[in-house]
């Protein structure tokens, strides 16, 4: 008897923290799908200044194909970016998927699958990104980018 009123007491304390770290995940994953997400459904109309709000001021990226390098925020950078995208032929980034992992309450990795209309690539037309999210007294900010073979599904 004693072990089971021990056993619950255990699970009474157990079970709001992990309801407090789903509601980090999902607090973060909901700003990524409604705040940074939709500033790129239409690569004309990407405006940098917004995008460089979503990251902080130096962010790690770490890209498939070189090694991983500290990015300085700024609109040139990401006017770079843009163009880049554009010239690839890329219109516009439709999300597929987004999966977020609580990493502490205040980070967290959102786990995203995109696809470009029309596809950059006929071979694989989805691609993945993570990005570590941190959460500030300004809100919800990216500090990471990871370019990531994307899951068999």
């Amino acid at each position: 008897m004693i072990n089971r009123i021990l056993m619950l007491f255990a699970l009474a304390l157990v079970v709001p923290l992990a309801s407090a770290g789903d509601n980090v995940a999902s607090e973060a994953e909901a700003w990524f799908v409604t705040e940074y997400v939709p500033l790129w459904r239409s690569i004309e109309s990407v405006d940098p200044a917004q995008v460089k709000e979503h990251w902080v001021d130096e962010f790690r990226d770490h890209p498939i194909d070189v090694e991983s390098r500290t990015v300085e925020n700024s609109v040139e950078q990401w006017q770079r970016t843009i163009k880049r995208y554009s010239d690839g032929g890329m219109k516009d980034s439709i999300l597929l998927s987004t999966h977020a992992e609580r990493i502490n309450d205040f980070a967290v990795l959102i786990r995203a699958r995109w696809k470009d209309d029309p596809p950059v690539s006929p071979d694989e037309p989805d691609f993945c990104d993570n990005y570590l999210v941190g959460k500030f007294q300004s809100g919800w900010k990216i500090t990471n980018y990871f370019t990531v073979d994307c899951p068999v599904e």
